[in-house]
């Protein structure tokens, strides 16, 4: 379509606008848009042209196999360790693009690691939600088992109970669940004296201990970190942890930049997997993204804690940076 775009007046141009939020955005059908703002079906079609043409609405195909190979060889030269490093080039995706293709991949890779008589534990977290999502079902006959606490967080279906009985459905796999906060209350007994006094805890705690292959997502320690939004956490003791030197965390477990774990005032009432437990794991897979995440992956590298990661490009570079 040819036009000077100095005769689109601004109430055309307010509109354009409007239309396309309401079919790109909200999703509705050109006939709803059509119904709603009086407008002929076949105008509603060519404004949405028009839109694109003049750049209001820009569409970018994300390819799943669109690696960096820069940046995963690069992070495979400083750490030695790792088995796997996927890097997506996913620059101008947003968050969901991010999150999908980071799961999509990781889900065929971790697949590809299944056999018979395996103890697979779950982690929690959008990345790993998304991994669980894209799960096809197996005829390997594995067990699920929940490595950290439960949240009670259910927005975003990030319970991490949830994850848990999402993946044992569709692999077809007994699931073992730690069924207790992933951190006590405050006035609670120890984490110790909690588990002993329960033997089946005890025992998923040791089957969570003893796995063959963790999906893991990497927290951070910002104020909107999933343990404070649950409100297993306050924003106080979040703050103390960033303040000891915490850039990140892998079920609740904080470790700092070098990838040496932090001595929370909350660590002897946490329920779950042992930082330890990750350092000889035969597959730690972690799936994460973003710039508030680059620090924490960083930690989490140096720390031995993983030995797979899916990621994007923009993260990586910032990952790289940190590095040097």
């Amino acid at each position: 379509m040819d036009f000077k775009r100095s005769e689109i007046s601004e109430k055309k141009l307010n509109l354009l606008i409007s239309l396309s939020r309401a079919y790109y955005e909200q999703e509705l059908t050109q006939q709803e848009i059509a119904d709603t703002f009086f407008i002929s079906r076949s105008r509603i079609s060519r404004y949405l042209h028009e839109a694109r043409n003049l750049g209001i609405v820009n569409i970018n195909i994300i390819s799943f196999d669109d690696y960096d190979e820069e940046a995963a060889n690069t992070i495979k030269k400083a750490f030695p360790h790792m088995k796997m490093v996927r890097v997506y080039n996913l620059k101008n995706a947003n968050k969901a693009a991010i999150i999908n293709t980071l799961g999509h991949g990781s889900s065929r890779y971790f697949q590809s690691l299944l056999d018979d008589g395996m103890r697979v534990g779950v982690g929690a977290g959008q990345h790993v939600k998304s991994t669980v999502s894209w799960l096809q079902q197996s005829k390997k006959r594995i067990e699920i088992v929940q490595i950290v606490g439960s949240t009670g967080y259910v927005m975003h279906n990030v319970d991490y109970n949830n994850l848990a009985n999402i993946a044992g459905k569709t692999l077809k796999a007994k699931v073992y669940h730690l069924n207790a906060p992933a951190i006590l209350g405050k006035n609670s007994p120890s984490a110790s004296e909690f588990v002993a006094n329960n033997s089946m805890l005890k025992e998923v705690l040791d089957f969570s201990n003893n796995c063959d292959i963790y999906l893991l997502g990497i927290g951070s320690v910002e104020p909107d970190e999933l343990y404070v939004k649950s409100g297993i956490l306050d924003e106080t003791e979040m703050q103390v942890t960033k303040n000891s030197g915490a850039v990140g965390n892998i079920c609740g477990c904080f470790y700092d930049m070098s990838g040496e774990p932090c001595n929370t005032e909350f660590e002897d009432r946490r329920i779950g997997i042992d930082l330890k437990t990750l350092n000889t794991a035969a597959e730690s897979i972690a799936i994460a993204a973003g710039k508030d995440k680059a620090a924490a992956i960083l930690g989490a590298l140096r720390g031995n804690y993983i030995n797979s990661l899916f990621t994007d490009s923009e993260t990586a570079r910032i990952v790289i940076e940190k590095m040097n």
